[in-house]
């Protein structure tokens, strides 16, 4: 009973600090906002997909990477490296519902994270796992299984849990949270079996 009480206020501290990260850096659009920007070209008879196409047009014209809300003309090299791509393929066959989204910068950031701290002390840990994505990437990018430590793999496994939600993340997107997951305990498991170094 302890340890569930343990494990409840680590989850509770993770979401606390994850909704602030969010919250500073609005990383997510308002949903307010699209609403109202939606509703606008709706009264003005310009379709949305027409509106949108010509942004990205134009956004994209100089950019050598474009998705996932980031546009870069700087150096993207790793897009085309073999070792990068492997594991780019590996955590992409966890979650086949991110099938159509590129979020390829923000893996390479997690794997330059990871190699770097595979030379510090100590163990891995991922908090919010879903169905492996980032982790899987991980063990296929750096030799995890030579490192000796353990990879902490935390999750519900379903989702988030509506009852330890605030009433503030209830509203801006209780039932998306919610509804979105899947769950995924045993898929977690079976992908990450052959590597024996996962908690």
């Amino acid at each position: 009973m302890k340890e569930k009480n343990v494990i409840k206020k680590i989850i509770r501290e993770i979401k606390r600090l994850f909704w602030q990260t969010f919250d500073c850096f609005r990383l997510y659009p308002n949903p307010k906002r699209i609403r109202h920007n939606f509703e606008c070209i709706c009264q003005k008879n310009v379709s949305f997909e027409d509106t949108h196409q010509k942004i990205v047009r134009t956004s994209t014209q100089n950019f050598d990477f474009f998705s996932d809300g980031l546009g870069t003309s700087n150096n993207c090299d790793f897009l085309t490296d073999p070792k990068f791509i492997h594991a780019h393929e590996a955590g992409k066959a966890t979650t086949p519902e991110f099938a159509n989204c590129d979020f390829r910068w923000r893996q390479r950031i997690v794997l330059w994270a990871a190699e770097y701290a595979s030379q510090l002390e100590g163990d891995f840990v991922e908090c919010g796992v879903n169905r492996g994505y980032y982790s899987r990437m991980i063990f296929e990018y750096i030799p995890f299984t030579t490192l000796g430590k353990t990879f902490w793999l935390l999750d519900t496994y379903q989702g988030f849990v509506a009852e330890q939600l605030s009433q503030e993340e209830w509203k801006n997107q209780g039932p998306h949270l919610v509804n979105s997951y899947s769950p995924c305990y045993d898929a977690v498991c079976k992908t990450f079996q052959p590597f024996g170094d996962c908690v």
